[in-house]
């Protein structure tokens, strides 16, 4: 019975490595999916952004012109 004692405990300790390896690999796939959905997150953010600064360069650009013909003076007064 002694014999063994050294096999068994190899083998615990393979069994061992063995889930630590997994465990690594879980942790390293759930890190590199979590980093790629941020990575979406923040480009739908940006997209977002400059839409909505586009949109309002032009909605200030519109109204820059109306009321510069709002404010210039009438030819016939």
């Amino acid at each position: 019975m002694h014999l063994f004692i050294p096999i068994l405990a190899a083998d615990y300790a393979m069994e061992r490595r063995r889930e630590a390896d997994h465990r690594r690999l879980v942790a390293l796939v759930t890190e590199h999916e979590t980093s790629l959905l941020r990575r979406v997150a923040a480009q739908v953010l940006v997209a977002i952004s400059r839409a909505s600064a586009s949109a309002v360069r032009r909605l200030d650009a519109c109204l820059a012109d109306d009321l510069g013909r709002a404010l210039a003076p009438t030819d016939g007064v």
